[in-house]
């Protein structure tokens, strides 16, 4: 979604992208294990967009 939409951002004079996630990106608390797991991998893929 994001390569999408970073051509029309930067056609129209730049712009940002926000991605809100869970503190539980970077912690893990009890039984959340796999919804932690994802969070994280989303935290990494924005990361890497950002780096891009």
């Amino acid at each position: 979604m994001i390569r999408t939409f970073a051509p029309v951002i930067e056609k129209n004079g730049g712009g940002s992208i926000l991605n809100i996630l869970s503190v539980l990106s970077w912690i893990n608390i009890g039984e959340g294990g796999a919804y932690s797991a994802a969070k994280s991998a989303q935290w990494g893929v924005t990361n890497a967009l950002r780096l891009d």
